[in-house]
């Protein structure tokens, strides 16, 4: 059995301050990447984006081993004062 060559998964994703936040506020992403590739990677963009609220932030993962994981950076979402109260989805890619 063979691993693929290029196979970088999501394998969780943290919120600060959990999942409610208030507008005006800033939303903290933490998520945590894993390689099960027979390669090592770089430069790997992670992107958490909030489209309904447009915002949105990236940061690049300079290099990721073979069968090894990393946690990306905390990314900061700012939320719009003027956001409506309700659920939004949050887009996270790779």
């Amino acid at each position: 059995m063979e691993s693929p060559r290029h196979a970088i998964e999501i394998e969780n994703v943290y919120f600060s301050p959990g999942n409610t936040v208030k507008a005006g506020r800033s939303l903290l992403a933490t998520v945590v990447i894993e390689n099960y590739g027979d390669r090592t990677e770089d430069d790997i963009a992670v992107t958490v984006e909030v489209p309904a609220l447009g915002v949105k932030a990236t940061e690049v993962v300079e290099e990721l081993e073979a069968d090894d994981s990393q946690d990306v950076p905390e990314m900061f979402l700012p939320i719009p004062a003027t956001a409506a109260a309700g659920e939004y989805e949050v887009k996270v890619t790779v």
